[in-house]
């Protein structure tokens, strides 16, 4: 998942760097190098699929941004929605460690680990200051009870 806007642009200079690439002269090139057709339709899949890749990281990025947060569903996904709340917000990493009182360096951490290990209590923090509700329920499957 891209994180900061950094990140966006290199990401979008990435695919279009892909998508200049003038694709018969790379085959071309690729068959004067010795690549047999098969080889030739393997770099072009994998071509196509790292374009296709990139759109879809700068897409979930500008859904972000947008403010969708809807494709976090799972309590796992905990880390990567507070992310992406802090970029549906507009704020740096710098500006959240500001209102929360601590260093850049904590936030830039805790978002590296998609905050895996962080107390409930400084969950709760984050998503307060950054004015994220959580809806939850726990339903026990009736399958396991007695």
């Amino acid at each position: 998942m891209i994180t900061t806007e950094t990140e966006y642009r290199t990401t979008q200079q990435a695919l279009w760097r892909l998508e200049a690439i003038d694709l018969p002269a790379e085959q071309e090139r690729w068959l004067a190098e010795g690549a047999s057709e098969a080889d030739l339709d393997e770099l072009l899949a994998q071509t196509r699929s790292q374009a296709a890749e990139l759109r879809d990281r700068l897409t979930l990025y500008e859904r972000i941004r947008a403010g969708d947060l809807s494709m976090f569903h799972r309590l796992t996904d905990v880390g990567d929605a507070l992310i992406a709340a802090r970029i549906a917000k507009g704020w740096t990493q710098r500006e959240l460690a500001a209102r929360l009182g601590v260093h850049g360096s904590q936030v830039s951490r805790d978002e590296r680990a998609a905050y895996y290990g962080v107390t409930a209590e400084r969950l709760q923090t984050v998503l307060n200051v950054l004015g994220v509700q959580v809806e939850a329920a726990f339903i026990l499957d009736k399958a396991t009870r007695h």
